[in-house]
């Protein structure tokens, strides 16, 4: 009797415990997953990893996103804001208040939130305009820093790194990712020079061409003739 008494305070305990363990529901690793938020704007497409997105759509770390013309990506993550533009092309990278963009082709603008650090890595020559805020430039082999209302164009990829508050837009001015069609021009365009340059070539051959030499008072004609 004395060791049933002993363990129904243990008993208690357990049974709390399991109580417990029941309440805790395991929660499913996706719904554990943060990323930040995307917003379409315009009637264009964006596609986030190729599949097309919505406003709404989340934005996991890691992500491309592409837009089309007519349409930008705004990528929210926390009080820090990230615009695709028309025709563009990034790998957006976010942890906690950190974020990051890759721009693979056309430009960005971004307006990080105070005291979050913001990093745009280009990998062509590249316009950046500071509209407000610093920012700190990694280029040619140098470090410069942006003030407000300052446009400065560098040679190669940039680094650009800033603690907000700050907004800016980069452009890479050479798209190395050929996400514009290259210009074909037509067949028969293309062809003309060549086929008109073959006519006048074989028609020489058959061509009579007067020639008038002036001898005196008189005009001698010589009149040229096909070589056979």
């Amino acid at each position: 009797m004395r060791s049933l008494k002993m363990l129904r305070p243990v008993s208690f305990v357990v049974a709390v415990m399991l109580a417990g363990l029941g309440m805790a529901r395991p929660v499913p690793v996706a719904a554990q997953a943060t990323g930040a938020q995307m917003t379409v704007v315009g009637s264009g497409s964006v596609r986030i990893d190729g599949v097309q997105a919505a406003t709404g759509t989340t934005v996991y770390s890691g992500s491309r996103v592409t837009t089309a013309s007519g349409a930008q990506g705004v990528v929210a993550n926390g009080g820090t804001r990230l615009t695709i533009n028309n025709d563009s092309d990034a790998i957006v990278t976010h942890a906690g208040s950190f974020m990051r963009a890759d721009l693979v082709c056309g430009s960005i603008s971004s307006v990080p939130a105070a005291g979050s650090p913001f990093e745009l890595i280009t990998h062509g020559d590249t316009s950046v305009y500071c509209q407000s805020g610093i920012l700190r430039v990694e280029a040619e082999g140098r470090t410069v820093e942006l003030i407000a209302n300052q446009t400065q164009t560098f040679n190669g990829g940039v680094r650009i790194t800033t603690t907000g508050p700050a907004s800016f837009e980069a452009s890479s001015l050479l798209c190395s990712c050929l996400c514009a069609a290259p210009v074909v021009l037509p067949p028969v365009a293309a062809a003309f020079p060549t086929l008109l340059l073959l006519l006048l070539l074989g028609g020489a051959a058959a061509i009579v061409v007067p020639v008038t030499v002036v001898d005196g008072d008189d005009d001698l004609v010589i009149v040229s003739t096909p070589r056979p």
